[in-house]
């Protein structure tokens, strides 16, 4: 029996040592899907699919949080703990489509279609609006450029004021007890803009007012308010050309309202270079500080490949410059960041179905998410696969390896024939090592420039191809003592310079292509 084993170890080891290396791909791959988008944010925790392009309507009940959208002619509501752990969830029917935005709180449900706002619960008309603006625990309707409040219970309107009719955009900030309204025209080099703020009296006060101006290039493409105590703080992007882009900010106090923009140069935490394609900008104060979540395109690494993909991301001013963080590790495109509170984001991710996820600062969701998921699982076993198949299309670019032992066999063949009839010792090894001092000196063929693109930092380190070949040489002859005594010194060689490539093959190939 125990002779039996032996003599299939030379088959059994190699096996062994092909499963450790595909293992380890597996998990190499495992473990970056899995990997934290920051140190400071967990991973994303799914909560919810919705079929609406909008963020789900989010409000605070207390220590619960709430989470409403729009899915398949209902509206689910998901109530969450401070943990993110699920305390109920329930559904309503609904007549109105993903397109409409809707108001969900505390079994009132009003939504906008048409140019009108309906109690969803009676299918009442309640009056006719120009815009609907849905806020945690607020309502605001604009009609002929006056701007009112809408009472959810009593379903009555407050005429907060008038906007000028020169504005063509309204965006309501709600801070504490105050109400604010940016409004701007259409979007150019120079944008004309008002901040309101709705005062007791029943009118809108203009708190701040000019033009927003970029170099005559460019062009504005978003702009995003917040607003403070003592002061406001406005995000803006510009387009210049089609593919570039660029991010401007400002912050002023309400006394001496200052509308010049600052150019900002937002970089990759993970490789410092600039991220691109932002957009969705979500600005918040806390403590007194301007923070900025939105989504970007930067960079992911992924076992099999170092991408971009757009994710979320959130930048703040300090002292020493602009600091960005990464909140998001997702594959789809990520889109529409939501606050939920002081330490829980939440977005969207176009896939097949747009998915919900949140990311937190909090201590229990960052361990709750630090887990293996079913669909980590199945990604990370089909980038294994992928990689394989990679892997073994790279055999083309070893022919120079080979061509090298097959030339010393042919010399020996023609002047040493008797000695390679003898299995001599002296020639297995030296056609092992004629092979891998060709493999050494012609290691570019095999490790081309792609790989030190497409792999992962822990393969490409200084000289990694030198060590790949020797690492891999060794395991081959560890393997080759395991072969029989009948085995002729060609097919010994041959045995030798199969399970090298087959090794290097699975580890390196998989990034050639």
């Amino acid at each position: 029996m125990l002779q039996k084993i032996r003599r299939n170890l030379v088959w059994v080891v190699p096996i062994i040592i092909i499963f450790s290396i595909v293992f380890g791909l597996f998990w190499s791959n495992l473990t970056l899907i899995a990997k934290q988008p920051s140190e400071e944010w967990s991973r994303h925790i799914k909560i919810g699919e919705t079929q609406t392009n909008r963020a789900p309507f989010s409000y605070q009940n207390g220590s619960e949080i709430r989470i409403a959208f729009f899915n398949e002619g209902e509206v689910l509501t998901k109530t969450y703990n401070q943990s993110f752990e699920l305390l109920n969830e329930s559904s309503k029917s609904v007549p109105f489509t993903k397109w409409d935005p809707f108001y969900y709180n505390k079994g009132e449900l009003i939504y906008h279609e048409d140019g009108e706002l309906i109690n969803g619960n009676t299918d009442e008309l309640i009056t006719m609006a120009d815009k609907f603006y849905p806020l945690e625990n607020h309502l605001f309707y604009s009609k002929d450029n006056e701007i009112y409040q809408l009472n959810p219970q009593s379903k009555s309107s407050t005429l907060l004021g008038k906007i000028s009719d020169q504005y063509q955009t309204v965006v309501p900030i709600v801070h504490k007890d105050k109400m604010y309204f940016m409004a701007y025209k259409s979007l150019g080099f120079k944008v004309p803009m008002a901040l309101y703020e709705a005062l007791p009296s029943g009118e809108l006060t203009v708190k701040a007012k000019g033009m927003l101006k970029v170099p005559i290039s460019e062009y504005f493409s978003d702009i995003a308010v917040a607003t403070k105590d003592n002061g406001f703080g406005i995000v803006a992007k510009t387009d210049v050309g089609r593919k570039e882009s660029r991010i401007y900010s400002l912050e002023s106090s309400w006394d001496n309202p200052y509308l010049d923009f600052n150019l900002l140069n937002l970089n990759d935490p993970n490789t410092g270079r600039k991220i691109r394609e932002a957009g969705d900008f979500r600005p918040y104060y806390r403590d007194g500080q301007l923070y900025v979540i939105f989504h970007a395109t930067g960079f992911t690494e992924r076992a099999t490949e170092t991408m971009s993909a757009n994710n979320i991301y959130q930048f703040t001013k300090t002292s020493s410059g602009i600091d960005v963080q990464q909140i998001s590790n997702t594959r789809y495109f990520s889109t529409n960041p939501l606050l939920l509170n002081k330490e829980t984001i939440m977005w969207l991710d176009y896939g097949i179905n747009k998915k919900i996820f949140i990311s937190s600062q909090n201590p229990d969701l960052i361990a709750k998410a630090d887990t293996f998921t079913q669909t980590d699982l199945t990604i990370a076993f089909g980038q294994t696969i992928m990689h394989l198949v990679k892997s073994f299309t790279s055999i083309y670019l070893t022919y120079p390896w080979i061509v090298v032992p097959l030339l010393f066999f042919s010399i020996l063949f023609l002047f040493f024939k008797r000695s390679m009839d003898q299995n001599l010792s002296w020639i297995l090894y030296s056609g092992i090592a004629v092979y891998l001092i060709g493999a050494l000196l012609l290691e570019e063929h095999f490790f081309v420039r792609t790989i030190q693109v497409r792999a992962p930092d822990f393969v490409t380190f200084p000289g990694f191809p030198y060590v790949f070949i020797l690492l891999f040489g060794l395991l081959a002859f560890f393997c080759l003592m395991f072969a029989r005594r009948t085995w002729s010194v060609g097919y010994k060689v041959m045995y030798f310079v199969a399970l090298h490539l087959i090794f290097l093959m699975l580890t390196i190939g998989g990034y050639i292509l």
